[in-house]
């Protein structure tokens, strides 16, 4: 993590050039990255200002070469992206929310357009620009939560045949469920000014919009549940280590910012997602 490595962090390096080729990630755009450790079965984020690309180059064409499964991926990870930034506690202003619920919004428009047909220049590029602008804007100011990227990551670290944006659809569930009274006028706000959902009752309104998202997910192909993600329940045994890797082997007491989650609370949410 990067708490850990400030002291490491480089001061310079080489300028780059980027052409993107996919959408979601945002590396166009910004400073982080992740690394994986093979042998331990780590995924760790790393954040450094001197890796920032200097040029980008975007050209929506680029994504036509995409199988139909990496560009349901894709917009499910920029969703991602954009809702850790947009639910946190604290720190949200206007701007940043009308920037996140606009980037989800254009994720539910085109994102099954360019699921379906590779080849769409106009959701190509929607979506291309979606997954640079979850970077630039949306969540300015707050908080970002990133506790199911962290929980997600333990996952495809120790089970690397899965891809990252499956393991993040397959934990999003159970993550929201259980953190959602942290904060049910957020997912409230979310749900009519995302999905639309016209319901007054801000505890009826959180719920649908959990349901609405998970929906959004499934019809994207994605699977939401561990189960779903791997055809199997995985052991009590298998959860305990993805826990102790997520803690950073103790270093790490918490994740999360929209409700913190400590070494116990991240066991529930394995647990929930494996049912």
């Amino acid at each position: 993590g990067s708490e850990m490595c400030i002291r490491d962090r480089p001061k310079t390096a080489l300028k780059m050039a980027v052409i993107s080729t996919t959408a979601a990630t945002g590396s166009e755009t910004n400073a982080s990255s992740v690394l994986s450790n093979d042998v331990t079965h780590e995924k760790r984020s790393f954040f450094c200002d001197a890796s920032r690309a200097t040029y980008t180059f975007m050209d929506p064409s680029l994504l036509y070469t995409l199988p139909k499964f990496q560009r349901s991926c894709t917009v499910v990870d920029i969703f991602s992206h954009t809702h850790e930034r947009y639910c946190a506690q604290h720190g949200e202003n206007k701007i940043a929310d009308e920037c996140s619920e606009g980037n989800m919004r254009v994720l539910l428009e085109e994102g099954p357009k360019f699921i379906k047909q590779a080849d769409d220049y106009q959701a190509a590029s929607e979506i291309m620009f979606a997954g640079s602008h979850a970077y630039l804007t949306c969540g300015t100011g707050g908080a970002f939560d990133w506790a199911t990227h962290n929980l997600a990551h333990e996952i495809s670290g120790h089970y690397p045949q899965f891809t990252h944006a499956a393991t993040i659809t397959s934990l999003w569930p159970a993550w929201a469920q259980y953190v959602c009274d942290s904060n049910i006028p957020r997912f409230a706000q979310m749900a009519r000014k995302v999905f639309g959902i016209q319901e007054a009752d801000d505890q009826k309104a959180a719920k649908m919009c959990i349901d609405a998202t998970i929906k959004f997910f499934s019809d994207c192909g994605m699977p939401t549940s561990i189960q779903e993600l791997m055809n199997k329940n995985i052991s009590e045994e298998e959860i305990d280590a993805l826990v102790e890797s997520c803690t950073f082997h103790g270093r790490r007491a918490s994740i999360g910012a929209l409700k913190k989650l400590d070494k116990q609370d991240m066991k529930n949410i394995y647990v929930m997602a494996n049912q």
